[in-house]
């Protein structure tokens, strides 16, 4: 079963209606996180929402198996969607309800992330310190970006984890 997560509420309603007819999904698997920024601060409420026809509602919990993918269309620093990482997998519980450990959360909920562009701050470090923390997620959380940007979309060229898609073949594909 997939969810789509959107890191931030104007993402969602950006791009609502194009993921539900293209994924098919129901209302309550197209969720948004909602956060606030204060100069440089982000802060992201620890909850997780979805629209249905009466209103907002909150997911509250995930299964073991399910699928989430996280959208957006650009990264500096990655703290965003690998917040939501976190938050996801807090989110998940055992077949008896309970709480699981950091190791089985990250066995029982695979999460990709897909950023369209990966600006990174245009620098190497910042690139690397995506990578630790893709690293510290474990094996089942995935990176995907274009390589809009091929200054950072380079540093990610060996890592397992990752995926760099090309811009240059999906415009071939549409344009022929």
């Amino acid at each position: 079963q997939l969810f789509v997560l959107f890191p931030d509420h104007g993402a969602y309603l950006r791009y609502f209606a194009s993921v539900k007819e293209v994924l098919r999904l129901e209302d309550d698997h197209v969720l948004y996180i909602k956060k606030s920024r204060v100069g440089d601060q982000i802060k992201q409420e620890q909850k997780l929402y979805f629209q249905k026809p009466s209103g907002e509602d909150e997911r509250r919990h995930f299964k073991r198996g399910q699928h989430v993918l996280i959208i957006d269309d650009f990264t500096n620093s990655g703290s965003t969607l690998f917040g939501a990482v976190s938050l996801v997998r807090s989110l998940i519980t055992s077949e008896s309800g309970q709480p699981l450990t950091a190791e089985e959360q990250r066995e029982a909920l695979p999460v990709s992330i897909f950023v369209s562009h990966l600006v990174a701050g245009y620098q190497e470090f910042t690139v690397a310190k995506i990578r630790q923390k893709l690293h510290d997620l474990g094996p089942s959380c995935r990176f995907y970006t274009t390589d809009s940007i091929p200054s950072t979309t380079q540093h990610l060229a060996d890592e397992p984890q990752a995926e760099v898609l090309s811009i240059a073949d999906f415009l071939l594909d549409h344009v022929r």
